[in-house]
């Protein structure tokens, strides 16, 4: 009888312990590799784009030059009133392209905006130069000193008639600046906007349809909004 009572006691002691073992997992909390456990899920990536720095900022411009090719229908209106583009001062004529010199300024491309495209800052300065529009009969129109607002999207500039200022700081161009691409990031700190669309805006119309006597109504008279051309802008910090 005593032997039995030991067994049984022996067997309740080990039921015993091993609820006690049982109790004690080893793996709880526990989510490593081979652990056992359940793996804690990774965070899922951010669906936001963290936004870019600034891939162009020039606070001083120190050189470069703007290029403006000529549209086939400008140069087709021009000529159906006999008018003869040229260059003043510093600029160039190639064929129907017209260079002209950045003199100075600053200019910022903060950002791409997904609606309206790439967001242009700033004003670039081309002093000294400008483009010319003569007549047979001896009337010329200088269109000199211009300024790329980017603030509002317009070519500005000094309109005269043999030496007597019509105009300063007349709207010229409309210019296209979101749908511009960007160009010439090359280290150095220079840019280039390049394909901007330029039309001619009422104001200019309106100067150059008087100051060689056309009638606005007449077909061959310079319409507003109609395509000038394209400008690549190439910009040089300041050294």
């Amino acid at each position: 009888m005593k032997t039995i009572t030991r067994t049984l006691t022996s067997l309740a002691g080990a039921a015993l312990l091993l609820t006690s073992l049982a109790a004690c997992d080893p793996t709880e909390g526990n989510t490593g590799p081979g652990s056992g456990g359940a793996a804690e899920s990774p965070e899922a990536p951010s669906s936001e784009t963290p936004s870019p720095e600034s891939p162009v900022q020039i606070d001083e411009i120190g050189g470069g030059e703007t290029v403006l090719a000529l549209d086939a229908s400008f140069v087709s209106a021009l000529a159906g009133l006999q008018l003869t583009p040229g260059v003043v001062g510093s600029a160039a004529l190639d064929g129907t392209s017209i260079t002209l010199p950045i003199t100075g300024g600053s200019l910022e491309a903060p950002e791409t905006d997904a609606g309206s495209g790439l967001v242009v800052e700033g004003e670039i300065e081309h002093t000294g130069s400008g483009i010319s529009l003569a007549a047979p009969g001896g009337t010329t129109i200088d269109l000199t000193d211009f300024v790329l607002d980017a603030d509002t999207g317009e070519l500005l500039g000094t309109v005269s008639e043999s030496g007597e200022v019509l105009g300063e700081q007349v709207p010229l161009l409309a210019l296209d600046l979101g749908a511009a691409g960007l160009g010439g990031l090359d280290g150095s700190g220079a840019a280039t906007l390049e394909s901007v669309s330029a039309t001619i805006t009422d104001d200019a119309v309106a100067l150059l349809n008087s100051g060689f006597g056309v009638d606005p109504s007449s077909p061959d008279a310079l319409a507003a909004d109609a395509a000038v051309g394209e400008l690549t802008i190439a910009v040089e910090p300041a050294a």
